[in-house]
């Protein structure tokens, strides 16, 4: 996991505490406004770096996997997480070859196994038992994807599936991924590296944004202490 953190450093807590003597509730303020905003822009810049890394996954999709810890007036300190999850090869800049359609009609035994691996409801799939679905299967000669620029293939018997839930109404639930088969029965989804895994092979981008943070952070402490000094004067002139 990718962590990056956007804390003050305690010399500059010492220094602007002096020079806001008078108005002292304006301190955890400052901290607060110029943490979050450095931290909101460090965001923004990870996940523009990820999109142009892995060369395959799209803006929303990374999102998702980046999450934002902002700071509070009473924690000086912003996180930014990037998530281990796996991300699914249909979201890998996954590309399929000419297809062979076979369409069949899986009993009510197959259909909860495919409802039950695939989205994993909290709740009993006894009910699904009662009905058939009828599936699509699409056999692929060749699948690939791709990881941070190379071009990796998806293992024999891979096929790409558009899954419907059956307890999504029509035209709802569909969810299109790549499936093997699975031994026991029922298919399973492939999954490739998570983006703290592929970001966790380029270190230096890493730095490179904590060091952006780094100078972004000073900026705005400077621009934000410019902006209260002016509030101040106008305080004690009322």
């Amino acid at each position: 996991m990718i962590r990056t953190e956007v804390t003050i450093d305690p010399k500059q807590v010492a220094r602007i505490s002096r020079m806001f003597r008078d108005w002292p509730g304006a301190v955890p303020r400052i901290f607060k406004e110029s943490i979050n905003r450095t931290a909101a822009k460090a965001k923004t810049n990870t996940v523009r770096r990820i999109v142009q890394l892995t060369k395959g996954l799209k803006r929303k999709d990374v999102n998702k996997q980046v999450r934002l810890y902002r700071a509070t007036l009473k924690n000086w300190s912003a996180l930014i997480r990037v998530k281990d999850r796996g991300i699914p090869i249909s979201k890998l800049g996954m590309k399929a070859g000419r297809a062979k359609k076979t369409i069949f009609e899986a009993s009510a035994r197959q259909s909860a196994w495919l409802f039950y691996n695939v989205f994993k409801p909290k709740y009993g799939a006894a009910a699904v038992f009662s009905r058939n679905y009828r599936i699509r299967r699409k056999t692929h000669q060749n699948i690939t994807y791709q990881v941070m620029g190379q071009t990796k293939q998806a293992p024999p018997g891979a096929f790409v599936q558009t899954v419907k839930n059956p307890w999504a109404g029509e035209g709802a639930g569909a969810h299109k991924g790549v499936f093997v088969q699975r031994a026991g029965g029922g298919i399973r989804e492939l999954f490739g590296p998570g983006i703290g895994e592929m970001l966790g092979r380029q270190m230096g981008e890493v730095n490179k944004i904590k060091a952006e943070a780094g100078k972004g952070l000073t900026a705005n402490v400077d621009s934000r202490v410019k902006r209260y000094l002016k509030m101040a004067k106008t305080r004690r002139a009322g």
